[in-house]
């Protein structure tokens, strides 16, 4: 699955007809692509200023780090920036996005509290922090890097109340405790709107599909 990602000028009224309205809107996570490609230009470019080594991707740049977890630590090191990125992009486009870092939920859209997810860790789940009451709402993104770009970008947007079966759970039985790691059972995939990518429905947990970004 690819997505070819570019801008589009198209006419004052073409535009108005087109508009994006939601972040259930493909094109909104485009324009997502596009800006957070942008930020990881300019990072670089500073970090290579202020640095003895020079490094072609931010990925290496803590691969090279030394340390145990070094896609947890670059993660954790854009995570307000990739907030910033999406609040930017909403009100830009007229949507009612408000970010508040609260305890339990991320941001308030139209109205309706989210808990926002980004991880650019492989693999099927997302990983809570810390243990707190969330909100059912949320907004779920997977990333990889390559060649300091999105290289693959997977959206998944869900009510976990409407979830029978997928919870944030601890020891892996499926039930609520210290909110450490989320997966989707292939139960509930319909219960999953999938924006960017898709869902495997495996024997119990579904697989996460990334969709292939081409320049």
């Amino acid at each position: 699955m690819t997505r070819k990602v570019k801008y589009q000028q198209l006419s004052k009224g073409k535009e108005m007809e087109n508009k994006i309205t939601s972040l259930e809107d493909k094109r909104f996570w485009d324009e997502f692509i596009l800006s957070f490609n942008n930020y990881l230009d300019k990072r670089l470019g500073v970090e290579n200023e202020f640095s003895v080594k020079h490094y072609p991707c931010l990925k290496e740049l803590y691969n090279d780090s030394g340390s145990n977890q070094p896609t947890q630590d670059f993660t954790k090191n854009i995570a307000t920036t990739y907030e910033s990125i999406i609040e930017k992009i909403a009100i830009e486009n007229g949507i009612d996005y408000k970010a508040l870092a609260s305890d339990g939920y991320d941001s308030v859209i139209d109205g309706f509290k989210w808990e926002l997810k980004f991880t650019m860790k492989k693999g099927n789940s997302w990983t809570g922090t810390k243990k707190s009451v969330k909100v059912p709402n949320h907004l779920l993104i997977k990333v990889e890097v390559d060649d300091n770009r999105i290289s693959k970008l997977g959206v998944f947007m869900a009510d976990l109340d409407k979830c029978k079966n997928s919870s944030w759970y601890s020891n892996g039985d499926g039930k609520k405790g210290n909110y450490t790691s989320l997966k989707f059972h292939r139960d509930d995939m319909g219960k999953v709107t999938c924006v960017y990518g898709n869902l495997k429905a495996n024997r119990i947990w579904c697989g996460v599909i990334l969709e292939e970004i081409n320049y």
